[in-house]
């Protein structure tokens, strides 16, 4: 029997990965600088920006390392600097940049980050959990771009729901595009916290070396138990991730029970992921609830993404509605899991029709049917799977668990290796093969255990 351990825990080349590289090397038009506003005795550069900040104008950073811990931006904040030669670093332990609205229901709006690197000090100080670099609390209209995150002790950018719990804050049209998200040493805790979000747009970012093995991942939707919150309109789209980290996913979707809406059109597509060194997925869902037949579909697009050299390519402990075709996963260690074996992991209406290549030899099979209420692989090519593993199998229906409404149609499974099956249900399995379906496929002479009557 495979352990949950086992399941969950714990030829592809990629582009360089993207940076912060355009170069301002003339301020904008109408911009104040940054330095014209410095001051004998300021301890470091906050006051400055704050100073700068305040006139109104955009505030143009020059070529230059600058020093700053916990400067405030505020409606239509605008800072430019002149890319990887403007270096804004934060002091140890502290927040960097931050807006805050300050009430429910109010916004800080219009505010743009363009050709900046900010700093922090995971190297010299090691890991701090909420020193953010970027930190947004009740924002909208907001433009991240061409900005480099560097060695951040808690998450390079931040968009959260209030400064102390049960505040209400809600950020809102969100574009995050051609930064770099580079956590150096991953010391840190992840490159992209969305606590709250609508319509967030992540866009042709680098991340790299994110995230220590006991905090999530580079990317983590993830609300507070709060049931105001908002994750709708996540786009995660054409995006490098390379030698990240992290226990639950790259891309990582978790909901707990107490947020009363479930996440909402989350797209996740055209991305490259490399050398995953962490203990989760690729693509992690699960909103801590059984979903009903009642409940919204989820909206969860999965499409046109590449893998190589992970951990695994999806965990979908428990969503509604998710809908993965075209995407390619070649030597993960463990396989997809769907459910798990407690009620509330359920994984209901869910399309996977990608192809897996040698994915699941440290589980044993390429894919693991834990809980699931209509699961369709209807598609989907399994070559080698488990690294043709003596015994392994392709699709396993594991102890323990449930399913109902399978559909294997045009499935196709390779292999060669001792006692490998195309299909195998473990006898702690309970099926209910009335609503089941399979046909026209191809198992390569493989053995395979019926789904359907």
């Amino acid at each position: 029997m495979i352990s949950r351990r086992q399941l969950m825990i714990g030829g592809l080349g990629l582009a360089a990965l993207p940076g912060a590289s355009g170069l301002i090397a003339v301020p904008p038009a109408g911009a104040v600088l940054v330095t014209a506003h410095r001051r004998p005795g300021d301890r470091d550069d906050t006051a400055a920006f704050e100073r700068a900040l305040a006139t109104g104008r955009p505030v143009h950073v020059p070529a230059g390392h600058y020093e700053i811990a916990d400067c405030r931006l505020g409606n239509g904040a605008r800072l430019s600097g002149e890319g990887q030669a403007s270096v804004i670093r934060v002091r140890a332990g502290r927040p960097g940049l931050r807006a805050e609205s300050g009430a429910t229901g109010r916004f800080l709006r219009g505010l743009v980050l363009r050709d900046l690197v900010i700093e922090g000090r995971s190297v010299e100080a090691g890991f701090a959990e909420h020193a953010h670099l970027l930190r947004l609390d009740g924002v909208e209209d907001v433009q991240v771009e061409r900005v480099s995150f560097r060695g951040f002790q808690g998450d390079g950018l931040y968009l959260g729901s209030g400064l102390q719990p049960g505040e209400e804050r809600h950020n809102r049209r969100i574009v995050v595009r051609g930064c770099r998200f580079d956590g150096i040493n991953r010391q840190n805790r992840n490159a992209i916290s969305v606590i709250d979000g609508d319509d967030v747009r992540i866009e042709g970012c680098s991340f790299m070396n994110c995230t220590r093995p006991d905090m999530p991942g580079p990317i983590d939707l993830e609300p507070d138990a709060q049931a105001f919150a908002v994750i709708r309109k996540i786009q995660v789209i054409g995006n490098q991730f390379a030698g990240n980290g992290g226990n639950v996913g790259e891309i990582a979707l978790q909901v707990p029970a107490a947020v009363r809406a479930l996440p909402r059109d989350i797209v996740i597509r055209d991305n490259r992921f490399r050398d995953y060194r962490g203990t989760g997925a690729e693509v992690a869902l699960n909103v801590f609830r059984a979903t009903g037949a009642a409940d919204p579909d989820m909206g969860v697009a999965i499409s046109g993404n590449q893998g190589q050299g992970g951990h695994a390519p999806y965990s979908f402990v428990s969503a509604k509605g998710v809908r993965a075709s075209g995407n390619v996963w070649t030597d993960y260690r463990i396989g997809t899991l769907v459910g798990w074996r407690d009620p509330a992991s359920l994984g209901r209406d869910i399309q996977i029709a990608d192809r897996f290549v040698r994915c699941g030899a440290g589980a044993g099979a390429a894919i693991a049917i834990v809980n699931a209420d209509g699961l369709s692989l209807d598609g989907s090519a399994f070559i080698d799977p488990a690294g043709n593993a003596a015994g392994a199998t392709a699709i396993l229906l594991a102890s323990d668990g449930r399913s109902r409404r399978l559909s294997l149609r045009g499935v196709t499974v390779r292999g060669r290796g001792a006692g490998l099956r195309a299909v195998r249900r473990d006898s702690g399995h309970r099926l209910d093969p009335g609503g089941n379906a399979e046909s026209g496929n191809d198992f390569g002479g493989l053995a395979a255990d019926r789904i359907a009557p």
